[in-house]
């Protein structure tokens, strides 16, 4: 991961990228997108019709089943992605459909050091929890879903 990266290269790349969750039913089918360092962009649609899922592969947390996507010059299927995701940000509604209904506060925002959903994947120490304020004096979990 510590290959330079070209400065005029895209941040991210897809070409020809299919998502199915069920066979013979993309979500997403034969995307082509780029953007390239210093963009912006927005995703707007209608409900369904693939903008979480754009995210998730842009994010790293799917995979395409066609095509391919590189994201900051590394390619998806080629790359730790866990590693990848600590230079990436990631805010979406559906990402506290990944985590399990009891994950507290002070665990998402510990876990978040890593660009991971749960904290027993690496190991933290009073330092990172005294850095990891929740927000909360009664450090409560998330609302129920």
């Amino acid at each position: 991961m510590d290959t330079p990266i070209d400065p005029h290269a895209p941040v991210l790349a897809f070409r020809g990228v299919t998502l199915c969750f069920d066979p013979g039913r993309p979500v997403l089918d034969g995307v082509d997108w780029q953007v390239g360092p210093g963009e912006r962009w927005a995703v707007l649609g209608a409900n369904g019709s693939g903008k979480t899922s754009l995210l998730r592969l842009a994010g790293g947390w799917l995979f395409p089943t066609g095509g391919t996507v590189d994201v900051l010059g590394h390619r998806l299927g080629r790359v730790d992605v866990r590693t990848l995701r600590r230079r990436l940000g990631y805010a979406s509604g559906a990402l506290a459909a990944q985590m399990r209904p009891s994950v507290t506060g002070l665990e998402v925002v510990m876990a978040a050091k890593h660009a991971a959903l749960e904290t027993w994947w690496h190991t933290y120490d009073d330092t990172d929890r005294a850095r990891a304020p929740t927000g909360s004096a009664s450090g409560s979990s998330w609302p129920a879903r």
